[in-house]
């Protein structure tokens, strides 16, 4: 639904709630690149992988924030790293 203030407020819940898990970085994140706040949301995104690297979907993202930024071959490698670490993706 687009609604990147609602998605914000559930980040900001997350990262305190539930601080272990990598999902309250992973929704500030896309709350920050719905507003091109690239080094944020890479930033969160790279928070999210330290907690869980082999969770494809942070690749994904992080591959297409690099793609958004026209940074073509850092965004290839991640979102092949996506892809290998979960099929689903593609």
């Amino acid at each position: 639904a687009k609604d990147w203030n609602k998605v914000e407020k559930m980040g900001n819940h997350l990262a305190i709630t539930a601080s272990q898990t990598p999902w309250g970085v992973y929704y500030l994140s896309l709350a920050a690149s719905s507003r091109k706040d690239y080094p944020r949301a890479m930033w969160m995104l790279e928070l999210a992988m330290k907690k869980a690297p082999n969770e494809g979907i942070f690749h994904y993202q992080l591959g297409r924030l690099h793609w958004e930024q026209g940074e073509d071959a850092a965004a290839l490698k991640e979102l092949k790293l996506a892809s290998d670490l979960n099929p689903a993706l593609t």
